[in-house]
């Protein structure tokens, strides 16, 4: 497999077009930075002549390859294929590196090289250790070589290509537009205001006890003791618990007996940070190791006549959150007596049966979700695996 420096089958930042350049009012298409670092690039309805582009504006055509560098994260690029451009012209920030692929390179394939970790990694041994750069020098790519192959394989490894990126892009817009779902289906089963559909009782008469977690003081907490306490800092609006970086603490049979969590536990705090109305999260399916709840968190056992998930998911809605800022307003609120401000907020109540459904809907989803993180993985590992491989000419 012939290889050859990057350099030698693309222009470097080139300028404009010369069939462009002749036209000062060729409209041109300007992109955000935030629009390059999206999975497709935005459209965009700002359009100006070339003669107005302002100088230090990165030019860039539709088959080009730009890299833009990720901002937080040293010396890491994100390389970013143009197509499809309204006016087939660009513009955008000055500190874009622009690769124009010569007729001897497929353009999508020059892209998805560039992806690899094998790329990334041949790049970073060719830039500089202590200083951080708003821009890939260009020596670099006199440096690199890559796989030219024929066009024809060129094309045939594309395809490949685009197929297995488009699957990894699919599964993972699909994990992202997942925590939308159980707000939908509570909504198409329970009606966009259940207060108004369903007769409501106070939470208080829903309750069958309520419980404080473990009091510990922080000399009686560290990273070896053997048992992590969730405080509330440790709960999000998200309903998972985070399990990263938590106090750990020693606790006595009796105590691991009363204050582990369980699966599908209702956790009720006041101190969540950035919140300006208690959270109630409830406890993922699967734990990975006992974990104590803190005297900053409740935890409530309900009555008969109300489904936890239906009860969880309704306290997220935002007429519910409307009563309880209300309840909770003007006050310091503190986890002894949340209970009782919570005791009147109002709780409609579809029949059980409705209920049950939904949190019958829901289990299946929090199964789905786990199959989809799953299948992610393996799409991202098979995609950068046939990356590698045709940066190594073997595909």
């Amino acid at each position: 497999m012939t290889l050859v420096p990057i350099s030698q089958i693309c222009q470097i930042n080139p300028i404009t077009p010369s069939k462009c350049a002749e036209n000062p009012e060729q409209l041109v298409d300007f992109i955000s930075t935030q629009s390059l670092h999206a999975d497709d690039i935005l459209p965009t309805n700002i359009s100006r002549p070339l003669r107005d582009v302002p100088r230090a504006s990165s030019i860039f055509a539709d088959g080009d390859v730009v890299i833009t560098m990720n901002a937080g994260e040293q010396n890491q690029f994100r390389p970013v294929l143009i197509e499809n451009l309204k006016h087939s012209l660009g513009a955008g920030p000055p500190n874009l590196t622009v690769l124009r692929p010569s007729p001897l390179i497929n353009s999508r394939y020059l892209y998805h090289l560039m992806q690899s970790s094998a790329f990334r990694a041949a790049a970073q041994r060719c830039l500089p250790k202590n200083r951080i750069l708003t821009q890939l020098p260009d020596s670099i790519f006199e440096i690199i070589e890559i796989p030219l192959p024929e066009l024809r394989h060129q094309s045939r490894i594309s395809g490949i290509l685009d197929a297995a990126q488009s699957i990894d892009q699919k599964r993972r817009r699909s994990l992202q537009l997942l925590p939308k779902l159980p707000a939908t289906i509570f909504q198409r089963l329970f009606g966009r205001s259940p207060h108004e559909t369903w007769a409501s009782l106070p939470l208080g008469d829903l309750l069958a006890s309520a419980q404080q977690g473990l009091t510990r003081k922080r000399d009686q907490c560290g990273t070896q003791k053997p048992f992590a306490l969730v405080q509330s800092t440790s709960l999000s609006q998200i309903s998972d618990i985070n399990l990263r970086d938590l106090q750990r603490t020693d606790a006595s049979p009796d105590e691991l007996q009363q204050f582990t969590i369980r699966a599908g536990d209702l956790l009720l705090t006041s101190r969540i940070p950035g919140s300006d109305s208690p959270c109630c999260v409830m406890a993922p399916a699967t734990l990975t190791e006992p974990l104590l709840f803190s005297h900053q968190i409740t935890r409530i056992y309900l009555k008969p006549s109300v489904d936890p998930f239906f009860l969880h998911h309704l306290l997220q809605t935002a007429v519910a959150k409307y009563h309880i800022a209300g309840l909770t307003h003007g006050s310091s609120v503190i986890n002894e007596n949340l209970i009782d401000r919570l005791h009147a907020v109002p709780v409609p109540l579809p029949p059980l049966q409705l209920q049950q459904r939904f949190a019958s809907t829901i289990q299946r989803l929090q199964h789905w979700k786990h199959l989809c993180v799953s299948s992610r993985g393996t799409s991202s590992a098979l995609y950068e695996s046939l990356l590698n491989r045709s940066f190594d000419g073997l595909l």
